[in-house]
């Protein structure tokens, strides 16, 4: 009776991990260009060149580049997460709408809604 169930459960956790993997990829990525900045950045201020002439203003717009990527990345993922638990819910519904039958045997009473606790 579950294996449909459990089917689609199992392709959900597949997707989820999947999503996961590549959002850790992404981040980490985005992790090792940061640090080639910040890298660069230090090389620049130890190097011999007078500090009065430097300007952290380029730097500072390549951080906040750094963290836009960052944020599009977060904002990626949630939505993906959310398509996916979204998806999950219509499969499971439309699973359980397959045969109306079994709803009405769960529900609690007619004056109930399905799989809400009786109020009578």
């Amino acid at each position: 009776m579950f294996q449909e169930h459990q089917a689609i459960l199992q392709i959900a956790i597949s997707a989820e991990t999947t999503a996961v993997s590549e959002y850790n990829h992404e981040k980490e990525q985005l992790a090792m260009k940061l640090k080639e900045k910040l890298s660069t950045e230090c090389d620049k201020i130890e190097s011999g060149d007078l500090l009065k002439d430097y300007s952290p203003i380029k730097h500072h717009n390549e951080m906040t580049l750094i963290m836009d990527e960052y944020n599009v990345i977060e904002e990626t993922h949630k939505k993906r997460l959310e398509a996916l638990k979204n998806s999950l819910n219509d499969d499971l519904l439309k699973l359980n709408t397959k045969n109306p039958q079994a709803l009405r045997d769960r529900q609690v009473c007619a004056h109930c809604p399905v799989g809400a606790y009786c109020q009578t």
